[in-house]
């Protein structure tokens, strides 16, 4: 069995906190247990319209699918970003963050902090 990823023990707890199966969540949201169970276990990336039912099949407010997005972004595995339209500056600070993500290097807590704080504060600027 799957190890279940944060966003899947998310909705696993949300489930039985309703009293729900996973074959009565994949029935709501119109797709197949197999496909839910994968999303659960890190298989699948959650689309987004399948998160927006979630959201709204466990009636959460803007908070509490704000923090399920969160646990979603972290349980990818890969990210990809299309970089259509952009900027040769925008590409090329995109460019620069998959180097550093794509070696073996690590960045150092203090700098990983940083980048964190500051990329925290741009996404609120821009929503």
């Amino acid at each position: 069995m799957s190890k279940l990823t944060p966003f899947g023990k998310s909705v696993r707890e949300r489930r039985i906190d309703k009293e729900v199966t996973q074959a009565d969540v994949a029935k709501a949201l119109g797709i197949s247990v197999a496909f839910l169970s994968a999303i659960e276990n890190g298989n699948k990336n959650v689309p987004g319209r399948i998160f927006n039912l979630l959201c709204h099949f466990f009636d959460l407010d803007v908070d509490e699918c704000r923090d399920l997005r969160d646990l979603a972004d972290l349980s990818k595995k890969e990210v990809r970003i299309n970089m259509q339209g952009k900027k040769d500056a925008e590409r090329k600070l995109l460019l620069s963050f998959a180097r550093v993500f794509d070696n073996d290097k690590e960045l150092d807590k203090e700098t990983m902090n940083k980048l964190n704080t500051l990329l925290e504060q741009l996404k609120w600027d821009f929503a």
